[in-house]
């Protein structure tokens, strides 16, 4: 009985505790009730007033002291209205603002970017962007690219981030909301938010048709060049054709930007060609906007005009320009004559002058030797390499003592990439015009003393002695397989000879692998 009692006591002190909880928790409530109820009854004068004064209707609710403010202004429709989400603070009580309209941005969502929202973009999950750098980091835009486009604006953006963003408002569909905390008291604060919402739906408002117009004014107007390049590029994607399409193109084509001008004049066709060869030919144009109109102009010009303004180019200062000339004009099956290529050398910088001289080989004309030979002279060693790899292949007897001064300069004969080049493009010659006769050029086996190139007297003798330098050895031991040289008079033509090889670059003994690296990279 003892334990029967205990037991009944403690489940009646339980019992009351839980009571005077559920008191407590009952008086509690109704603080806060009463606590909103007032502050409702204060704020009931200032919602009739702020109705009155913007044209709305002020409807009271049964069981309770304030009531809703609704209507339409210039076909927004507005309503306001007290929401409670709990019972236990005044935040969780909100003054609920609703904005709706049939043109209020209907394919487009805007909301603040969270903490969330910009991981997202961190990882590849990017949102729609205006261009605009400080509203794309503050505002998650979704939906429809082309209303974003006409609707925000550089007014637009800022009312938006300020009026919208600020406040923690939404606008998704049609309808523009904003939860504030707790309940608007007073007259002034109620016609404030609700004129500044209503100036950022209207701003957000557009008829179909007015997009169009919109996007050109946009892409000729705005003072961010993303902004209005975004804009453009919409138009003539979206709307091509059009006249505010063709205007806006027109009108960004006498501008300096280079990437918006391209893309403007690209959508006027024939009209813009002659401007994006301009542009493609100016070098003060960056590189990259350059390619992009030589791309479309090699799609658009007609082929006649093509190769033409494709030899133009070869000589261009720009790397890409120049190589994609040169590319494009292997392609149409036309070789730039000689005279140009010669012509196109002066004041070339070295890369343009390496391409060049590539070209020039690839003529196979050994009228070419006269223009080359100077270039063994140049200051840029990758000059003279690609120089002596054409002269090995179209030089004649005429270039075997440069080639030969040009390599000892390089720090002597097979030392080095120009060395080595230099030593095979002198090989290549002398296969090139055979067995030695009298006064002709030849290559003899066994050793050979020290010694140097030299012309003899006479009918001209051209002897290399000791400086071509084997595998390992050293300037002026004795070698086998040097190269002994004689030059012909002029009277004399060269004789091919039965059997060679194929290879211009060939040798009696195996070259070594950096050598012959060397050369394969030198021809052209």
């Amino acid at each position: 009985m003892g334990g029967m009692d205990c037991f009944l006591s403690l489940a009646f002190g339980l019992g009351l505790l839980g009571g005077f909880a559920g008191l407590l928790f009952s008086v509690v409530r109704s603080l806060m009730w009463g606590t909103a109820w007032t502050r409702s009854a204060l704020a009931r004068p200032a919602w009739k007033a702020a109705a009155a004064e913007l044209g709305l209707d002020f409807q009271p609710r049964p069981f309770t002291k304030l009531g809703v403010i609704c209507g339409t202004i210039r076909g927004i429709t507005i309503t306001v209205k007290l929401e409670r989400s709990g019972f236990w603070s005044l935040r969780d009580v909100w003054t609920r603002i609703s904005l709706f309209g049939e043109g209020l941005a209907p394919n487009l969502s805007i909301e603040p970017k969270g903490i969330t929202d910009r991981l997202g973009n961190m990882i590849g999950q990017h949102d729609l962007r205006v261009g605009d750098e400080e509203f794309d980091r503050k505002a998650l835009v979704a939906g429809s690219e082309t209303e974003m486009a006409a609707l925000l604006d550089k007014g637009a953006r800022e009312r938006v981030v300020r009026l919208l963003i600020g406040r923690g408002a939404r606008l998704e569909g049609k309808r523009m909301l904003l939860l504030a905390p707790g309940v608007v008291l007073t007259t002034r604060g109620m016609v404030s938010t609700l004129r500044e919402l209503l100036e950022v739906a209207e701003l957000l408002t557009v008829e179909g048709k007015d997009l169009p117009s919109r996007l050109a004014d946009h892409a000729v107007g705005e003072w961010q060049p993303e902004v209005r390049y975004r804009n453009l590029a919409i138009l003539v994607k979206r709307f091509p054709g059009t006249p505010e399409a063709l205007r806006a193109c027109r009108e960004v084509a006498k501008r300096d930007e280079s990437r918006i001008r391209v893309l403007a004049l690209r959508h006027l066709q024939k009209e813009g060609l002659t401007p994006l060869a301009e542009l493609v030919e100016s070098d003060s144009s960056p590189e990259e906007y350059r390619l992009e109109a030589l791309e479309h102009l090699l799609r658009e010009l007609p082929r006649d005009g093509l190769a033409v303004f494709l030899e133009r180019l070869i000589g261009s200062k720009c790397d890409g320009v120049r190589k994609r000339a040169f590319k494009a004009l292997l392609s149409l099956k036309e070789t730039p004559p000689l005279e140009l290529l010669v012509e196109k050398l002066a004041g070339a910088n070295p890369a343009a002058t390496c391409d060049l001289v590539r070209a020039i080989g690839r003529l196979e004309d050994p009228n070419a030797e006269a223009a080359l030979l100077p270039l063994l002279e140049h200051a840029d060693p990758q000059v003279k390499t690609v120089v002596s790899g054409v002269l090995g292949r179209i030089g004649t007897i005429r270039a075997v003592e440069p080639l030969l001064a040009c390599a000892r300069g390089a720090g002597g004969l097979g030392k080095g990439e120009l060395g080595a080049v230099a030593r095979f493009a002198v090989k290549a010659i002398q296969r090139r015009l055979g067995e030695v006769d009298a006064g002709r050029l030849s290559v003899v086996e066994g050793e050979a003393e020290d010694g140097a190139l030299s012309l003899a007297e006479g009918e001209g003798a051209l002897s290399l002695e000791g400086v071509v330098e084997a595998d390992g050895a050293r300037a002026g031991e004795p070698i086998s397989g040097e190269a002994t040289l004689a030059a012909a008079p002029a009277s004399a033509p060269p004789q091919p000879q039965e059997g060679a090889p194929d290879s211009d670059l060939g040798s009696e003994r195996p070259l070594p692998p950096d050598a012959r690296d060397a050369a394969r990279r030198a021809r052209p």
